[in-house]
């Protein structure tokens, strides 16, 4: 691992950090959400009332700053890739990466917006109909099952929250930073390669490691072509979640 990537995989952890926060934020207004509509829905129809209720705003706000907080990853490697020089054109283009990358998230990772929140409603809405079904059968009052319910919902909240913030920061952060490599070696206007780096921890997925060595082997990947994992760079949003989640990789390129 050079100097450089160890310089990214900081920045990285940085990132991550405070997406974690952004994501814990989005995931808390979903549940007030669902609390607001808990509160003032007979129990018979809360079902009903929740689905498709929970908007997906708060996850699409957090998606969109993760990925524009990748904009400084971007001109980390546009100032590694081309020769040192005064370019008075920085600001504007880090301004360019950040309105990029933001609309990424919005399109090509859109999916998981939605997914994240459809999530969110279904952990909602199973916590509610078990808080139902148990407070029915104990014989409890309309009032007192309100209190189940919200009380299961919030138990729920708490026990979750955190470390699903932590999967999601690490998986999207991942795929907006290389993302961000990708288009700061475009930026450039010369050809260049990618290149698969695993993290070296212990649980690096064999099919990464075969990407890394492949790539190796192969003198990198062009622009468009995929590893043998079928992901054109780690944390590809067309890859499956087996091959994304959680992922810690790096996609390093050379100018050719």
């Amino acid at each position: 691992m050079t100097a450089f990537e160890r310089l990214i995989i900081r920045k990285r952890k940085a990132l991550i950090a405070r997406s974690k926060i952004m994501f814990k934020a989005a995931i808390r207004d979903q549940y007030i959400q669902a609390i607001k509509i808990i509160e003032n829905t007979s129990i018979d129809q809360l079902t009903e009332r929740l689905t498709g209720a929970i908007s997906s705003e708060p996850i699409e706000k957090a998606f969109t700053r993760t990925y524009s907080s990748a904009s400084d990853i971007a001109m980390m490697w546009r100032k590694k890739l081309l020769p040192p020089k005064k370019d008075v054109t920085e600001e504007i283009q880090e301004t360019i990466f950040e309105r990029s990358l933001a609309n990424y998230a919005l399109t090509k990772a859109g999916e998981r917006i939605v997914l994240i929140s459809a999530t969110t409603e279904s952990y909602i809405i199973s916590a509610t109909q078990k808080a139902v079904t148990t407070g029915l059968e104990e014989g409890l009052g309309i009032s007192e099952i309100k209190d189940l319910i919200l009380s299961s919902v919030n138990d729920q909240y708490k026990s979750m929250t955190d470390s699903r913030a932590g999967l999601i920061a690490q998986t999207e952060i991942i795929t907006a930073s290389n993302q961000a490599t990708r288009e700061s070696a475009e930026s450039t206007g010369y050809e260049y390669v990618g290149f698969w780096s695993t993290s070296g921890l212990s649980n690096v997925r064999d099919s990464h490691r075969e990407c890394e060595q492949w790539s190796i082997d192969n003198g990198g990947v062009k622009p468009g072509d995929t590893f043998p994992n079928g992901l054109e760079f780690p944390g590809d949003p067309n890859g499956d979640a087996a091959e994304v989640c959680n992922c810690h990789c790096s996609y390093m390129t050379e100018l050719v």
